[in-house]
């Protein structure tokens, strides 16, 4: 049997990554997301799943910091219910934070499109990020911090840029 991955930070030992509470699966979706061709909404947008090391508290107070407000489209699963009582929701009554729930294909061109960026403030090696890619695809750069294969997918300074910190 041969493995392959989908990112040189896939590849790199399992000591030297963190341990995440599930297991890495992913499915490439054939879907076509378009680049919006109207004028850039004015959020930034979220869009994932709110977990610890997605860090949707990242997104929030870089939007709140920068004065731009957010539109956050998250899946909330089961084993983050917990987190998302305790350290999310009390964050989504400040001006400028909405949380819109999980959103389906046909809803994400118009969301990605429309944000002036997308933000993908990760604090875990995220062995690919999809998200990113079909934010691209819309035409919206994206704002991330450097883990995993971070570096491998945006062109710094073309298709976004890569943080340290918030």
């Amino acid at each position: 049997m041969q493995l392959v991955s989908i990112s040189e930070a896939q590849r790199r030992p399992p000591d030297r990554r963190p341990r995440s509470r599930r297991p890495f699966i992913t499915a490439c979706r054939a879907t076509f997301l378009p680049p919006s061709l109207i004028p850039r909404g004015g959020y930034l947008a979220f869009l994932g799943r709110i977990s610890p090391e997605k860090r949707v508290d990242r997104a929030i107070a870089i939007a709140r910091a920068v004065g731009v407000p957010i539109k956050i489209a998250a899946k909330i699963d089961r084993v983050d219910e917990e987190y998302f009582r305790a350290e999310i929701e009390p964050l989504l009554d400040q001006p400028g934070v909405e949380y819109i729930g999980e959103i389906d294909d046909r809803k994400k061109s118009r969301f990605l499109g429309d944000a002036r960026a997308l933000l993908f403030p990760i604090n875990w090696p995220e062995p690919f990020g999809l998200v990113m890619i079909e934010a691209m695809a819309c035409g919206t750069p994206v704002m991330a911090f450097e883990a995993g294969a971070v570096r491998e997918i945006i062109d710094e300074g073309v298709t976004g840029h890569i943080v340290r910190s918030v």
